[in-house]
Order: C-alpha cells, then sequence, then structure tokens
C-alpha cells in the first residue's frame, strides 16, 4: 500500500504529496526519569507518550520540479502531517519536521533520487 500523505503549516489547507517509492515507519515511547532498579532489577518506567512517530520516506526517481516541488513544501521548521497507512488504519495527524534529508542526482542524469525523515515534534490525539 502505498503511503498518503498531506501537509499544512495551520492544520487547514491540506496540500496532498506525491507517494513515496518506499517508506519506513518507526515508533518509539517516549519516557521521563525512567529507571532500573537498584534492588530487583526490574525497569521502572514513565511514560509521557507512546508510539511516538518517526517516518523514513524516499523516492527512488523524481524530476527537478517534482523534488523542489517536495523540499519547498516540507523545508519550513514545523508543519503539520496528515498520514495514512496500515499501521494506524487511517488517518493520523501530528505536528513535526523534517530531518536527514538527502538529494542525489542519479547517473546518467536521469533525475534524482530523495529521502527524508519526518519526525514528531508535539503529542497527538492517536497516542
Amino acid at each position: 500500500m502505498s503511503l498518503i500523505w498531506y501537509t499544512s503549516t495551520n492544520e487547514s489547507n491540506w496540500t496532498l504529496m506525491k507517494s513515496p517509492t518506499s517508506y519506513k515507519i518507526n515508533f518509539e515511547d517516549l519516557d521521563n526519569d525512567s529507571y532500573r532498579s537498584c534492588t530487583n532489577g526490574n525497569l521502572v518506567r514513565n511514560v509521557i507518550k507512546r508510539r511516538w512517530a518517526k517516518i523514513s520516506m524516499s523516492w527512488s526517481v523524481l524530476d527537478e520540479e517534482d523534488v523542489s516541488d517536495i523540499c519547498e513544501t516540507v523545508n519550513v521548521d514545523e508543519i503539520y502531517f496528515r498520514v495514512k497507512s496500515p499501521a494506524w488504519g487511517g488517518f493520523i495527524q501530528f505536528r513535526g519536521y523534517v530531518s536527514k534529508m538527502e538529494m542525489e542526482l542519479l547517473e546518467g542524469m536521469v533525475g534524482y533520487s530523495l529521502s527524508f525523515n519526518i519526525v514528531q515534534s508535539e503529542g497527538a490525539s492517536f497516542q
């Protein structure tokens, strides 16, 4: 299933973005002052939010216009994302930012590859 995703700078006026060739979704709990007990070795957790999201996206071959459109849209400090994936069974919405962006001109100048991570920066209703 392809990843369907939208962006917005203000939680309205959503823009449908080009689906990536491949994607990977990572979830991680966010803990505060968790520790391992010295008496019995049990982990004592103070979970703040569950399933903090990081989505890695990549495109194999894009033309210059597609690269420019995607990069211009996500090249802001914080942006809202609306993403549909089987991992959630529907759409989720969260605020985040783009990190580790990489673009490469492909051999023979047939196009560009592009990849980046979307990192969730605020808690969301799905957590």
